[in-house]
């Protein structure tokens, strides 16, 4: 379900050139607003180390550079990580994604 993953993309202001490291960065997209190509994730810790590790992010969004996943790795910890499934998000967190957003 659609719900629960998490759409990325490659950071808008990446696309015409990589970082100084070499590395575009991958960033979440939780409001699925963000335009250009992208991939969807378990909304899991392990499922994103897993794709980092195996250069899945890359491969999926169609980047023939190497990536930075540490922004979505940052934020499923920040927001997914150690909370019991189906938990609900605060008001606090929903204001602060959509600031973010």
């Amino acid at each position: 379900m659609a719900t629960e993953l998490l759409r990325v993309v490659v950071a808008p202001d990446a696309t015409d050139t990589a970082s100084p490291a070499g590395a575009s960065s991958v960033v979440p997209d939780p409001r699925r607003c963000i335009q250009g190509r992208g991939a969807w994730l378990h909304r899991d810790l392990e499922c994103a180390e897993l794709a980092q590790r195996r250069r899945a992010f890359a491969r999926a969004l169609h980047v023939s550079h190497a990536v930075d996943a540490a922004p979505v790795i940052e934020y499923v910890v920040a927001r997914y990580v150690n909370r019991p499934p189906g938990a609900q998000r605060s008001s606090d967190e929903r204001s602060r994604e959509e600031q973010e957003n």
